[in-house]
């Protein structure tokens, strides 16, 4: 993720030298200026204070880099574990959070305060954990104190990320997580430690598909597809309340040379959560093929504030490619093939005759006739490469 920062809002020490931030890890931070302790607009909880930010930790990061163009600071940063405030009435972190932040010296002010603050900056560090496997509660709530603030209306939602289906070692695990689930069911209710390891056996995946990592080179990050295949896309939706009026809508944006079809393309957000399950499906191209895959707003959605952003609209650059042994087999295949189709019976057994010692194998490869061997490796190197067979 990129953001983009003032040269005034940076402190000088980073404005000299930017390179000073690169490795370091920090948090992304909501700048609130209303209420986020208690519904909107109440002031019984947790209210940001006249003329102030109330400060709301959203995940960790790892800036991977930073560099100024014309005197704008441009940091691109990793992304990390989401903050975990617990139950969405308990306010005990909220408050502990935004009370060290409010005590670090440089941090910002809202406009039109005579101090404006910095809005990167070096801080006390604050007393939390992240945890894997608790992410998705820890993301959950984050999204309820962020439907507590001025982005209630809102809608919110997680890319659970990018699957790729079909690999044996994937069926492999699945089959793994079956047969541990019937184990499970096996010993459930069978004593206190039976439970327990009921419930560890009960949580292993069972479907067949395995995450794409995201292929990271300095500031940019690639999910990388494989061409002819099936890939899902995984989003949740979440909200801690219902929409207010008009039904909202989402759309995927696909670029056609890099996915012929997907299952879904319109989001229609008609409750408080949901999931989605979009199977996307590459294009057959042995060229690599970078594109762009986005989630944008339906411009004809309305709702209270139609015009403005009520959405996040993330954007993830894609390439879809052939395996490494793709190109290297089917030119192995095309040179043999051509080579067998300009080759005689009589040419052969005059290489076999050099081998040396007949028998085996040698024997039955000098009966092969060598054009209808040579024309059959065409004909396949072609099919797998241009998805047609040679004309002549």
């Amino acid at each position: 993720m990129r953001f983009r920062y003032s040269e005034r809002l940076v402190p000088e020490g980073f404005r000299f030298n930017p390179g000073l931030l690169v490795g370091e890890t920090g948090l992304i931070v909501f700048a609130s200026q209303l209420t986020v302790g208690s519904a909107k607009g109440s002031t019984d909880e947790g209210t940001a204070s006249q003329g102030d930010f109330t400060f709301l930790p959203i995940r960790e990061c790892t800036i991977v880099d930073a560099a100024f163009s014309a005197t704008i600071l441009i940091v691109d940063v990793s992304l990390g574990g989401f903050m975990n405030y617990g139950s969405s009435a308990d306010f005990a972190l909220e408050r502990q959070w935004d009370g060290t932040i409010k005590e670090h010296s440089e941090r910002p002010f809202p406009a039109g305060n005579p101090k404006e603050g910095l809005f990167i900056y070096r801080g006390l560090p604050l007393r939390y954990k992240t945890q894997t496997n608790g992410d998705d509660i820890a993301w959950k709530s984050v999204i309820e104190r962020i439907n507590r603030s001025e982005l209630a209306e809102c809608v919110t939602f997680r890319v659970l990320g990018f699957f790729r289906l079909g690999r044996w070692r994937d069926h492999a695990t699945a089959l793994t997580g079956r047969v541990l689930l019937q184990i499970s069911k096996l010993i459930s209710g069978r004593g206190q430690i039976a439970d327990r390891l009921a419930v560890y056996l009960g949580s292993f995946r069972r479907s067949a598909e395995g995450i794409i990592r995201g292929s990271v080179k300095g500031p940019d990050c690639a999910y990388v597809f494989p061409m002819g295949k099936t890939v899902v896309l995984k989003l949740f939706f979440y909200r801690s309340t219902a929409l207010d009026g008009a039904n909202r809508c989402l759309k995927l944006r696909l670029d056609p040379r890099a996915f012929t079809s997907s299952s879904e393309t319109d989001f229609h957000l008609r409750s408080r959560y949901d999931e989605s399950r979009v199977l996307l499906s590459c294009a057959r191209n042995p060229d690599p093929i970078y594109s762009a895959l986005s989630i944008i707003q339906q411009p004809e959605s309305s709702g209270p504030c139609s015009a403005d952003v009520w959405a996040p609209q993330p954007l993830f650059v894609t390439l879809v490619k052939a395996p490494w042994l793709f190109l290297p087999m089917v030119a192995v295949a095309f040179g043999i093939g051509l080579l067998l189709l300009n080759l005689s019976s009589v040419d052969i057994q005059t290489i076999a005759a050099n081998w040396g010692q007949h028998g085996g194998w040698k024997d039955v490869i000098c009966k092969l006739p060598p054009k209808p061997l040579g024309t059959l490796l065409v004909i396949v190197a072609s099919w797998q490469y241009l998805r047609k067979f040679p004309l002549k």
